[in-house]
Formats: C-alpha cells, sequence, structure tokens
C-alpha cells in the first residue's frame, strides 16, 4: 500500500493557538489508551461498559408527559391566583391523571416493563380523562387527549419497548 501524501496531512496543532497552561492534543498511542495524558491516581476508563442512550421515543415521551404536567401545575397555581382557590380545585381535578403520568415519566431511565406499562394505561386514562374539559372549556382542553395519544404511540414502539425490558 503506498504512503499517503504528506501534503493531505494536517499539520500538528501549535501550543501558540492554545490557552495559557494548557498542551496540545494528545493523540491516542501506545503509552496513552485513552487519549489524554495519565493523570496521578486516574482510573483507566471502562471499555467494555456500554453508555446507553435513550432512545428519541421514549425521550420525546417523557417530555411530552412532564410538558403536559407542569402545564396543569401551571393552569391550577393560575386558577387559584385569578379566581380563587374553589376554581383551582376544578381545574387541578382536570389534570391528576397528568400530573400521575408525569410523576412516572421520572422514572422513564429504569428498566422494567411494568414502567412503560404504566405509563401507557395512565396515557389513555388521561386521555379519557381530560376529554370532558373539551366540552365545558375548562384546561387541558384538546392539550390533554392530544398528548396523552402522542405519548402512548410512543411508548407502544418497538425501540419502546426494547429500552424498557432487560
Amino acid at each position: 500500500m503506498p504512503d499517503p501524501d504528506p501534503a493531505a496531512a494536517p499539520e500538528p496543532v501549535a501550543g501558540r493557538d492554545l490557552a495559557p497552561g494548557t498542551g496540545p492534543a494528545v493523540e491516542p498511542g501506545p503509552d496513552h489508551e485513552s487519549g489524554r495524558a495519565s493523570e496521578p491516581g486516574a482510573a483507566a476508563p471502562a471499555d467494555d461498559v456500554a453508555i446507553c442512550r435513550m432512545p428519541f421515543t421514549v425521550r420525546a415521551a417523557q417530555v411530552l408527559a412532564l410538558g403536559l404536567a407542569l402545564v396543569g401545575i401551571g393552569c391550577t397555581v393560575t386558577a387559584g391566583w385569578l379566581s380563587g382557590s374553589h376554581v383551582a380545585l376544578i381545574t387541578g381535578l382536570s389534570f391528576i391523571a397528568s400530573w400521575a403520568l408525569g410523576a412516572v415519566a421520572l422514572a422513564f431511565g429504569a428498566v422494567g416493563a411494568s414502567i412503560r406499562i404504566g405509563a401507557v394505561l395512565l396515557a389513555i386514562l388521561n386521555a379519557l380523562w381530560t376529554v370532558p374539559s373539551i366540552v365545558v372549556g375548562r384546561p387541558p382542553g384538546w392539550l390533554g387527549p392530544v398528548v396523552s395519544v402522542l405519548v402512548a404511540g410512543l411508548l407502544l414502539r418497538r425501540s419502546a419497548r426494547d429500552w424498557f425490558e432487560p
């Protein structure tokens, strides 16, 4: 195999462009497994540890559920501030299932199919629970059923099932 063209190779980083007190980047090599200079007392990184990232479907369901719960808190506090505690209580009743779904959404990083199944059931309950608010004209209106159906749909996808099952 021919040697690569030396003109195409990047030039080494000079120390003049770096902030004071920092040196040029250390290239990984036989002496530097982690790509950085070894520090006294620093542990070597574990190469056998897999870093799992939450799938987009699960993260989107989590954000939607937490967002709906926060909207519920905001609507209830605002109703209490503007119209009194009786209206705040009536407004808060519309968001009970949303708050439960938001609490379960905080556990989406844990392993267990029961978390996913519970969240799907709460999303369905929330969709049904918030339908009367559309007719009456109170919050969450259309937002509750739409977000709940989206959360249930996202959690029923294969990537979400794979995330929650060990």
